[in-house]
């Protein structure tokens, strides 16, 4: 079974394209802070392997992909 796009209209009230707005850049927000986070801990972990830590002695990966290296 496939799944495509569904486009529907929308009949908004003068206060709902504002809170619209809001809610994405609400989520957006937190996208990115998330990504930065699992950036961070990837950038950490490849330091770590430079220094010459074994894998059980670096910091744990956060991210949802195996660990890197």
């Amino acid at each position: 079974m496939a799944h495509g796009a569904v486009r529907v209209r929308l009949d908004v009230i003068d206060v709902q394209p504002g809170l619209w707005l809001s809610a994405a850049g609400t989520r957006r927000f937190a996208y990115n802070w998330a990504v930065a986070k699992i950036r961070a801990n990837a950038n950490q972990w490849a330091s770590e392997a430079g220094y010459g830590l074994e894998r059980a002695g670096r910091v744990r990966s956060s991210s949802c992909s195996p660990a890197p290296g």
